[in-house]
C-alpha cells in the first residue's frame, strides 16, 4: 500500500483562486432576494441578498467564500457579489436591503468601489469569513459607514 499525500495547497489554492476568478469574469454569481416580513405588520420591510452561483453546485455558497479568502480573492468576490445585489433595480420604496460581508470586505477598497455613496437603506450582516478585524477597527469602519446614511 503507498502513501497517500495530501494535494499541495499551493496547487489546490491557485486552482480555487483560478475558478473563483472565472466565475467573477463569467458572471456566474446572481442574487437572490428572501423577504425579511416584520411580525408586527406583516409586511415586508427588507430582503436579505444571498449569492448563487450558476456553475459548481456542488460547492455550498458558504464554500466558494470561504475558498476564495483562502486563495486570496475573498474581497473580491464579496464585492463583487455586493455589486450584484445593489445593481438589482426596484426595490420596495421604503425597504431595506441586507448584504452579507466580512469584517474585512468591510474595510477593503474592493467594497468601497462598488458601494453606494449614500448608505440609506442597506443593513450590514456580518460574517465569518476571511480575518477576524480588532475591535477598534472595526469601531472606525463602523464610524465612517455610518456617516454615510
Amino acid at each position: 500500500m503507498g502513501i497517500v499525500r495530501s494535494p499541495d495547497f499551493r496547487t489546490s489554492s491557485r486552482a480555487a483562486r483560478d475558478q473563483i476568478v472565472a466565475v467573477i469574469e463569467r458572471d456566474e454569481l446572481h442574487p437572490l432576494f428572501q423577504p425579511i416580513v416584520d411580525l408586527r405588520t406583516g409586511l415586508v420591510a427588507g430582503y436579505e441578498a444571498l449569492a448563487r452561483f450558476t456553475r459548481g453546485q456542488r460547492r455550498g455558497v458558504a464554500e466558494w467564500f470561504q475558498d476564495a479568502h483562502r486563495a486570496g480573492v475573498g474581497l473580491r468576490l464579496e464585492a463583487h457579489a455586493a455589486k450584484q445585489a445593489l445593481s438589482t433595480a426596484r426595490r420596495p420604496f421604503g425597504s431595506y436591503l441586507a448584504l452579507n460581508l466580512s469584517a474585512t470586505a468591510l474595510g477593503s477598497a474592493d467594497l468601497d468601489a462598488v458601494m453606494p455613496a449614500r448608505l440609506d437603506g442597506i443593513v450590514v450582516e456580518l460574517t465569518g469569513d476571511g480575518p477576524a478585524l480588532a475591535d477598534d477597527k472595526l469601531r472606525e469602519i463602523r464610524q465612517e459607514l455610518t456617516g454615510r446614511l
